[in-house]
């Protein structure tokens, strides 16, 4: 820095050093400067006389009481209003990000963007679709309730039969030959109860009568009423008089007869089992010829072999028994009860149930947007991410471009 900027700079500094509110550094540089500078050096020197003789100048002044108190008053006054004014800020920034969430809850819900949501179905009872897959066999029974039809489809002969709820007729469908000794038969009945515990017990009833068992039972409950599914087991020689007597419980919609050869389901299950227990007594014999090394090969192959026998001779154990017993489904589907209204409201009434409803829709509005929030977390997240990383880079920027421009100033 040359001479003439250094008295410039000194200049400057003179009325804040009469003031004495100079930073060290700041005194440090005029004093080295004012010896090296003459005239810089009187100037120091008169200054140094001027705050000599107004030092102490108004130790004996006496501040009027009026002036004190409005002195105070204004500093209260000024304290409070910065005290306001960050409650404004606060106030505003959770007015404005409130208004932000709303804004996007609405969007949210116009788009249909947000989650669905599911009412909960009542304790103990099943959901209203459920899936069962029979192990001992390739088949899969779906099961689906709907508030206005009931839909039902079994895999038969790699087909698909399906029953459409019908409107109060038995719906009969036959599939295949009842006569052959190696056929599995089954039905499926649909039929409207409107009291389901107590056609429950009817059904349980009757199976027990043609000396029969119930296998499963699965029940599940919605606002339209109550459902039940009663998985039936009944000797395949009484089948028919079975379904006859089932057709007294409740109103019947629909009545499906269906059968399958045996053959089709546990194809070659036999001979499967009888190569499978060939093959057991072949590796036993190579067991107990074999050395170490091929021993632990050996037993895992023979246990392999073992689990293949057991799942086959389940499958023959299933296959007697849907031979001896056949499989009767029946649902009953509860009838929704009649929702009484009057014809008129009073004005209580009618208040009463309209700050209800405002109070259910603001709570599901509030809901709504706790489910905003979470999708939209993600999203403000990494924005903040960013504009933090944005934020601390430009001030290392303007900071470094700072110490390098005073460096070069001197």
């Amino acid at each position: 820095m040359s001479d003439e900027m250094m008295c410039q700079k000194f200049r400057e500094l003179i009325d804040d050093y009469i003031d004495d509110v100079l930073s060290y550094e700041d005194r440090a540089f005029m004093k080295a400067h004012a010896e090296k500078c003459e005239n810089c050096a009187e100037e120091m020197r008169l200054a140094d006389i001027i705050k000599n003789e107004v030092k102490g100048m108004d130790n004996h002044i006496a501040v009027p009481l009026e002036a004190q108190a409005a002195w105070r008053s204004a500093v209260r006054k000024e304290i409070r209003n910065k005290k306001l004014k960050k409650a404004y800020k606060a106030v505003g920034s959770i007015a404005a990000a409130f208004v932000v969430l709303a804004g996007a809850t609405f969007a949210m819900r116009s788009t249909g963007a947000l989650p669905p949501k599911f009412e909960k179905a009542p304790e103990n009872s099943e959901p209203a679709m459920v899936m069962k897959l029979a192990a001992d066999t390739d088949m899969a029974v779906q099961t689906y309730q709907t508030s206005e039809s009931m839909r039902r489809s079994r895999s038969i002969n790699g087909e698909s039969e399906i029953v459409i709820e019908a409107d109060g007729e038995t719906d009969d469908r036959i599939v295949g030959s009842l006569d052959d000794a190696d056929i599995i038969k089954s039905a499926e009945i649909v039929t409207e109860t409107e009291n389901i515990d107590m056609d429950i017990q009817a059904v349980y009833d009757l199976t027990e009568e043609y000396e029969g068992y119930v296998s499963e039972e699965i029940r599940d409950f919605s606002s339209f009423g109550g459902h039940a599914d009663i998985v039936s087991r009944i000797p395949q020689d009484q089948i028919d008089d079975y379904i006859q007597a089932a057709e007294n419980i409740g109103t019947i919609v629909s009545v499906s007869k269906f059968s399958q050869n045996a053959e089709e389901i546990y194809y070659d299950i036999d001979n499967r089992l009888e190569s499978k227990k060939l093959l057991a007594e072949e590796i036993n014999r190579a067991i107990a010829q074999a050395d170490e090394e091929t021993l632990l090969t050996l037993n895992d192959e023979i246990n392999q072999v073992y689990e293949e026998i057991d799942a086959l001779i389940r499958i023959a154990n299933t296959r007697d028994n849907d031979l001896m017993y056949a499989r009767v489904k029946i649902s009953l589907i509860e009838k929704a009860a009649a929702v009484v209204t009057p014809s008129e409201y009073s004005l209580k009434e009618r208040t009463a149930s309209g700050f209800m409803q405002s109070l259910g829709a603001i709570g599901d509005f509030l809901m709504d947007m706790a489910v905003a929030v979470s999708v939209i977390a993600p999203v403000v997240l990494l924005l903040a991410a960013c504009a933090l990383i944005v934020f601390f880079t430009a001030k290392s920027v303007k900071k470094k471009k700072k110490k390098k421009k005073e460096d070069s100033d001197e």
